[in-house]
């Protein structure tokens, strides 16, 4: 039952900034809505065992949602620029954070992999 108040108090509070409050207002309100949102994934990724970043997962959020944001961009970088830059940082976090050794798959070879973009190249 609590759960039931506590998101009909959420949803009315949504409605109310999205219909009245003004623009910078309803920004805050969505940066911390989204500042939340992925508080609670990295939360639950951490209690399922899955290893993850938060501060990474953070910033790349609250980029790609600055992007969008009317006051603080001037739009002039596209969102297919921000999110490939966002994709790049968590790959380099993802592949800075992986060891060597039981957790590697037994199946990726490096010689392989060169073969395979080799192979890749000379078709294109």
């Amino acid at each position: 039952m609590t759960r039931v108040l506590s998101g009909a108090a959420l949803i009315a509070m949504a409605v109310a900034v999205v219909w009245f409050a003004p623009l910078a207002i309803f920004e805050a309100v969505a940066f911390a809505v989204l500042f939340a949102a992925v508080e609670e994934l990295i939360g639950l990724f951490t209690a399922s065992g899955i290893a993850g970043t938060k501060w990474p997962a953070m910033a790349a959020a609250m980029t790609t949602l600055a992007s969008f944001s009317e006051i603080i961009s001037s739009r002039e970088l596209p969102i297919e620029v921000i999110l490939m830059a966002a994709v790049m940082a968590m790959a380099l976090v993802a592949m800075s954070a992986w060891r060597d050794g039981s957790r590697r798959s037994s199946r990726f070879r490096p010689r392989s992999f060169r073969r395979c973009i080799l192979r890749c190249r000379s078709v294109l």
